[in-house]
């Protein structure tokens, strides 16, 4: 059966985080972002930060064998409001309360500040300040890949078209 696109959920995080971690942990950007940090830690740093960037636009890629999420993506649209404006997803309970991103525990803030300071130059010359929409974050659990999931993460390659939005 193929995979199954949807949209991400407030019960998702935990799966989230396990993806993030787990298609992230041995790469070498992310040992240098988290130096000396364990996968447990790794995994219940980035559950506790969920929250924090669910108001995001966030794609989910189900395998409708096992109805377990295999990948996901996350995008913010800039300098346009082609994206609406994201209000409190409906699906949050109401004593669950939305805090605004922290630096995560361990992290290798130089190399971190650094690296965003990079990006954000480079983002600014290309892009300037036409309407984007910009790819925050996609990952694939490390036996999925190589089998098409990352493509159906690709949606917003579509939507910028139809919105003349540089992606």
């Amino acid at each position: 059966m193929p995979p199954l696109l949807q949209d991400v959920e407030f019960a998702d995080g935990p799966a989230i985080a396990n993806i993030h971690t787990s298609g992230f942990f041995n790469d070498p950007f992310q040992q240098t972002l988290f130096p000396y940090m364990s996968f447990e830690e790794q995994l219940a740093g980035m559950t506790d930060r969920w929250l924090s960037d669910y108001t995001l636009f966030w794609k989910k890629v189900m395998d409708t064998e096992s109805g377990n999420t295999v990948g996901y993506s996350k995008w913010a649209f800039g300098f346009t409001d082609a994206g609406g404006v994201r209000e409190r997803p409906s699906d949050i309970p109401d004593v669950v309360e939305i805090e605004t991103s922290s630096t995560p525990k361990g992290r290798n803030d130089a190399f971190a500040e650094d690296f965003a300071k990079k990006v954000t130059e480079v983002r600014n010359r290309v892009l300037g300040e036409r309407p984007q929409l910009q790819l925050k974050g996609l990952a694939v659990l490390p036996w999925h890949q190589r089998r098409g999931v990352g493509t159906w993460l690709a949606w917003a390659t579509e939507l910028a078209d139809e919105k003349g939005l540089t992606c």
